[in-house]
């Protein structure tokens, strides 16, 4: 293969990842499918290489397992998988809000605080998928605002995960006041400049999160 086919085989796989992730999302593809090579390739109508890097970014990132010699699968959401990754979240959040404390400008403060009327009107209107983007948005917020291009990347990587979440996390419609008082803890240590509250309000906040999706497993697996 020469050199010059690298980054058009890797652009295709970047669209296949992205168009495979969200049919999992989606529940087009469904946990614990096999995905296999051949499949994928007569799907998207492209060869084998491009495909295999696809299965590899997609395994990085969670959503599917690689399978010695069977190929691969969508992985299932198991408990200990939701744990560790609200577990990084938890981290991740609380430095962000730590850092963040300094650095938010007025117009920040603006956005957050609009975040979190928005989402009030979603309760109202009982809108899922405005509650999750609005609360995807707000804590993106916050980390992006640090300008540490590093954090960004691990952040989005994991964010991407917690999306197979959202309906467990965020589907239950009583539980979205407990989200946005979590924001608001946030927004308030954030605005009063409390870099060590803000942080154990974030990491309160995620770990909340990781309760809700646990109990919700719980449930569907008795």
């Amino acid at each position: 293969m020469g050199t010059q086919q690298i980054p058009e085989i890797l652009q295709i796989a970047r669209r296949i990842t992205d168009v495979t992730r969200e049919k999992i999302l989606d529940g087009e593809i469904e946990e614990g499918q096999r995905l296999t090579e051949s499949f994928l390739a007569d799907m998207f109508g492209v060869s084998r290489s491009p495909i295999r890097e696809a299965l590899r970014m997609l395994a990085h990132e969670g959503f599917v397992e690689l399978l010695p010699y069977r190929g691969a699968r969508v992985s299932v959401i198991r408990l200990k998988n939701v744990q560790e990754h609200y577990q990084l979240k938890a981290m991740l959040d609380g430095y962000g809000c730590y850092a963040a404390a300094q650095k938010l400008t007025e117009e920040d403060f603006a956005t957050l605080a609009n975040n979190i009327e928005e989402s009030r009107c979603y309760i109202e209107e009982g809108d899922f998928e405005g509650m999750v983007s609005a609360n995807t948005a707000f804590h993106s917020l916050i980390i992006e605002s640090i300008d540490n291009s590093l954090l960004s990347q691990y952040y989005n990587s994991i964010s991407q995960n917690l999306r197979r979440y959202a309906e467990l996390s965020l589907g239950n419609i009583d539980r979205w006041g407990d989200v946005i008082d979590g924001h608001k803890a946030i927004y308030d240590a954030l605005l009063n400049k409390d870099a060590v509250g803000a942080f154990e309000a974030a990491n309160k906040h995620a770990f909340e999160a990781m309760d809700r999706v646990t109990h919700q497993i719980g449930k569907k697996n008795k």
